[in-house]
């Protein structure tokens, strides 16, 4: 008999794509989510279409509170919305939020840990 692996689907890396994932796994509509966060159900199409070069740190701050995001997803968010990579070992759960993403605004990298 012949074993298979389950095929694990690569995690999405675009602010954009993570978004839509979490949105989804929660079973929540683009307008769902935007009543939940406080934020325009425009603003959620144009930041799952990547269309949105630098989010806002309170919005995004927002959609994490309202997708219930753990500290791993939350540092993963903070990375894709820098358009930084993000370790994947056992130590990116601990990762505060800033620290995971080497933005070059320091304003920035301090909201962001304000997160966490």
């Amino acid at each position: 008999m012949k074993r298979t692996t389950p095929i694990r689907e690569k995690e999405p890396r675009s602010l954009g794509a993570l978004i839509r994932a979490w949105r989804e796994r929660a079973l929540l509509t683009q307008e769902q989510l935007a009543d939940r966060a406080g934020v325009n159900v425009r603003t959620i199409g144009r930041i799952e279409g990547d269309a949105v070069g630098r989010p806002r740190s309170a919005s995004l701050r927002r959609l994490a509170e309202a997708l219930g995001l753990d500290g791993r997803e939350r540092a993963l968010l903070a990375a894709a919305a820098c358009r930084e990579p993000v370790r994947q070992d056992s130590e990116a759960a601990s990762v505060r939020v800033g620290s995971a993403c080497r933005c070059r605004s320091h304003r920035w990298r301090s909201r962001l840990d304000a997160w966490h």
